[in-house]
């Protein structure tokens, strides 16, 4: 029997009020689609004259909490949060708490800090009004239930 379940259901919320002390989520309205993070770890090459049979020899190094992209049916109130937190330059202020809260039986959380790095407003003829929005890692990425 299969374990996968449904995306309806799967939530967002953003904390823009960094404090971990009094950190509180709001949830981002009409998300269409998550995508992301995407952890990666950059390699150091260790190659030297003594690697056996010529082959390349890496260590691994930091690692990259990669990116999260949201669309969006558009929301005022989130572009204006998002656009505010965009233009600020103060690290309790630009750095945002995240955590997307699955649909699955457990209610998997991942949780970590990001900052805005790009959002766009999409407009097109016979559509709705949609946003983007990419969110960029800042430190470790957490899986918990």
């Amino acid at each position: 029997m299969s374990n996968a379940f449904a995306s309806v259901g799967t939530k967002i919320y953003l904390s823009y009020a960094f404090d971990s002390s009094t950190e509180v989520y709001v949830a981002v309205a009409e998300v269409k689609s998550i995508s992301g993070p995407s952890p990666s770890r950059e390699q150091i090459d260790v190659t030297n004259l003594d690697s056996t049979g010529g082959w390349r020899e890496f260590i691994p190094s930091f690692r990259d909490g990669g990116e999260v992209t949201l669309s969006m049916n558009f929301s005022r109130t989130d572009f204006e949060n998002m656009s505010d937190n965009f233009n600020s330059n103060v690290q309790s202020e630009y750095l945002v708490g995240c955590k997307i809260v699955l649909s699955d039986t457990n209610a998997t959380e991942i949780v970590f800090d990001a900052f805005i790095m790009s959002y766009s407003i999409n407009i097109d003829t016979g559509d709705a009004v949609t946003s983007d929005v990419t969110l960029k890692v800042s430190g470790a990425v957490d899986f918990t239930t």
